[in-house]
């Protein structure tokens, strides 16, 4: 009898033993251990469609199981992850400000390993300035500002502003990008402060782009100068200027500047502790050289076109970001730009990290040095418009091309080679660019190249 019992046992044991393993090797059971249907899931859109403007939605999954949903799009806010079954997942979408659309991913999941994808299609906003905001000096004048379309628009001017003048409305062609350079006349300011209105490009999707002008009574460069000491950490400088001394080159009362006739012509300074915007500076209009090194400065401003006769744009080592203003063209003086950084030395907290593409340099004739290596620039190498005997026709003074160890990519166009022999240029390294193809035949025609193949091969993936 005993024995029957302890055999019924150890029966019901296995048997119990065998029940979850068995039940453990399920992919899906319910509560009771019922074995459930393999996970299916679906979105209702592959490509879900959304508006330029900020706005929240709802979007439809078909599932047969709780699931969950991410993206790594910056511009979608996941609001409602999960669900269950048949159901709706919620995300924000940022406002698109560029004229083009974007694209990004939705990826959803049951179990891990299998993963479905949604593309969300943002439209662009069709219509925008290249700038947001111009500061100008009181005298009348005229200033040129660009903007990119793909729809039909209207362009206004704020109501009651009489001092503002389009010279000239370019027509779009819907569906097709257009970059269009306007010509605004801004009448003389004999007021006591400063005035301000806005030009509105309104195209026809809805999209309105504001455009505000501010015009200023000028001042003379020390008032300049002290607002620019007030907002750049002036009271912790190193080296302070004494506002109450004459205004004339002198390094103990007015360190880093040079004066002339009334006028600041030069700013050098170098671990004085500016920190901050330097646009109040772009109000010195006959500014010629900046030179700042080991500072702590936001960007090269959207005001640097102002400075009608900058030579000399030295911001090295100085915690710079974003990109390269387009104004920066208006500086035709420009001779010298040197944005780098030491590829091994630079004290930490201090590195330039500008990004964006080199194409707007192109555009300075006067150029004679380009210094802007062991930054973030990509987007490649601009291209040159050549002329019949294949020679480029921008960057006529060029002497010094440096611009390594920025992951440019791409492949080196035609005219570099010829370009280079024909400025006798003295300094040319593109090493560490990311570069690839095959080198062209002027290039390897030129003089340069022949004599220092390795600062461009170097840490390029570049063939002969």
């Amino acid at each position: 009898m005993r024995k029957n019992i302890l055999i019924n046992s150890i029966a019901y044991i296995l048997t119990g033993i065998s029940c979850v393993l068995i039940n453990s090797c399920q992919d899906f059971t319910d509560n009771s251990g019922m074995i459930m249907e393999d996970p299916k899931l679906s979105f209702a859109e592959d490509v879900f469609e959304a508006s330029f403007s900020e706005k929240e939605y709802e979007v439809s999954i078909n599932a047969n199981h709780p699931w969950r949903v991410k993206t790594d799009a910056d511009w979608i806010e996941i609001i409602d992850a999960n669900g269950d079954g048949n159901d709706t997942y919620k995300i924000k979408v940022n406002e698109n400000t560029e004229v083009l659309p974007r694209e990004a991913e939705i990826t959803a999941w049951i179990i891990e390993g299998t993963e479905y994808k949604q593309k969300i299609k943002q439209d662009g906003a069709g219509i925008s300035w290249e700038r947001q905001s111009i500061s100008v000096f009181s005298e009348a004048q005229f200033i040129e500002v660009k903007f990119s379309t793909t729809v039909d628009y209207t362009m206004t001017i704020s109501e009651g502003c009489d001092w503002l003048t389009v010279d000239k409305i370019p027509s779009a062609t819907p569906g097709e990008l257009k970059t269009f350079t306007i010509k605004i006349q801004v009448k003389e300011f004999t007021g006591d402060d400063k005035r301000e209105a806005s030009i509105f490009l309104n195209g026809e999707n809805g999209k309105t782009s504001e455009l505000v002008i501010s015009q200023v009574k000028s001042m003379g460069d020390k008032e300049y100068l002290r607002m620019f000491f007030d907002k750049a950490n002036g009271i912790n400088w190193t080296q302070k200027w004494n506002f109450d001394a004459e205004f004339k080159t002198d390094d103990v009362n007015w360190p880093g500047l040079k004066i002339t006739n009334g006028y600041v012509t030069e700013i050098n300074f170098t671990e004085n502790g500016i920190k901050g915007d330097i646009s109040i500076l772009c109000n010195l209009r006959e500014l010629r050289t900046i030179k700042l090194k080991h500072e702590e400065i936001t960007c090269i401003p959207e005001e640097i076109g102002n400075l009608k006769n900058l030579e000399t744009l030295w911001l090295i080592e100085s915690k710079l970001t974003g990109s390269i203003p387009t104004s920066i063209t208006n500086c035709t003086k420009l001779s010298s730009f040197n944005i780098s950084n030491h590829p091994t030395n630079t004290p930490a907290g201090f590195e330039n990290k500008v990004e964006g593409t080199l194409d707007i340099l192109k555009d300075i004739n006067s150029i004679v040095t380009i210094k802007v290596y062991c930054n973030n620039f990509s987007g490649g190498l601009p291209n040159l418009t050549l002329n019949n005997d294949g020679v480029p026709e921008e960057w006529p003074n060029l002497k010094e091309f440096l611009i390594y160890s920025n992951p440019l990519g791409g492949s080196i166009p035609e005219g570099y080679g010829k370009l280079f022999d024909k400025n006798d240029v003295t300094s040319v390294v593109m090493k560490d660019c990311e570069l690839t193809g095959t080198i062209p035949q002027d290039l390897k025609e030129c003089s340069y190249y022949k004599k220092y193949p390795n600062n461009f091969k170097t840490d390029n993936n570049l063939t002969e």
